[in-house]
């Protein structure tokens, strides 16, 4: 993890060095490789269907908890939800809890 941390400070001075230099290609160059590196740390998400670690099924899973939580709290119908209602639904939620 440290070399993950450690990539992204020499992407950072890397970038200042470009705008310091006027565009110097070499910089930009730098930084497509130190973005390339970084890209390919990220571990990608599973979306195998028969994989218990999908991540679709992960978030159904989760969305039938919230809406479960939200059940609980007066919202008998949380999945017809604007994005926007369920959202605010949400938050004053996990604000409730904060004060419990």
């Amino acid at each position: 993890m440290l070399l993950y941390y450690q990539q992204q400070q020499r992407r950072l001075l890397a970038y200042c060095d470009l705008v310091l230099s006027g565009g110097d290609a070499h910089y930009l160059q730098a930084i497509a490789a130190i973005d390339a590196w970084l890209l390919d740390q990220l571990k990608p998400e599973i979306f195998d269907a028969g994989d218990p670690r999908n991540v679709l099924v992960a978030h159904r899973r989760r969305f039938g908890a919230a809406c479960a939580a939200l059940a609980e709290s007066g919202y008998p119908r949380a999945q017809e939800l604007t994005v926007f209602d369920f959202n605010s639904a949400v938050s004053h939620l996990v604000e409730k809890h904060k004060q419990d």
